[in-house]
């Protein structure tokens, strides 16, 4: 019980970018951060597939799936444009291609915070707050947004998950991964 906590409670003081149990991509861009700790805009049309960070991650990822936790469009999509309001927070994405369906799931918006120069989409499903007291369900998805040097969107994908059951041990599940979308080709 107490190791269960200490993991929260050490990812939740632990600065954002510095979380990742897989190290940043060295071959990457460098990500950009602004001395200020404010966010950079995430506005611009990136392609809709994606890099990954390590090669046995199987097939490419693609921008809804990788950057927003949701199912991909089908049909042929190649691009995706961002609007990003740094003050409001509020993200908004719209899916190029031809034949997407279904073509209600090419737009959407998230709201967005800034920590630590990184834009960042929090879900969190289950009982988070009471983890001293059994039973607990609690689920994390974190999804960290910037720039690359080269105006790419850099993506970090985490999620925790930690269960408990009465007169059990705590399970803890963690996995990270890094994603980057180039700007559309020109």
């Amino acid at each position: 019980m107490r190791r269960h906590l200490l993991i929260i409670a050490l990812l939740a003081s632990i600065p954002v970018a510095s979380r990742a149990e897989t190290p940043y991509p060295s071959t990457w861009p460098k990500a950009v951060t602004e001395p200020s700790g404010r966010c950079v805009s995430l506005s611009g049309k990136y392609q809709y597939r994606g890099d990954v960070d390590r090669r046995d991650r199987e097939g490419l990822p693609t921008i809804d799936r990788a950057a927003f936790n949701r199912m991909s469009v089908r049909g042929y999509p190649r691009s995706a444009t961002f609007e990003h309001d740094i003050k409001s927070g509020l993200v908004s994405v719209t899916i190029h291609g031809d034949n997407i369906s279904p073509p209600e799931r090419a737009t959407f918006t998230h709201q967005l915070t800034c920590e630590q120069c990184w834009s960042v989409n929090l879900r969190q499903l289950g009982n988070c707050t009471k983890l001293t007291e059994p039973p607990f369900d609690c689920r994390q998805v974190r999804l960290l947004y910037t720039r690359g040097e080269d105006r790419s969107l850099i993506v970090h994908f985490t999620t925790l998950a930690v269960d408990k059951k009465a007169f059990s041990e705590p399970t803890t599940f963690v996995v990270d991964a890094w994603y980057r979308f180039d700007t559309e080709a020109k």
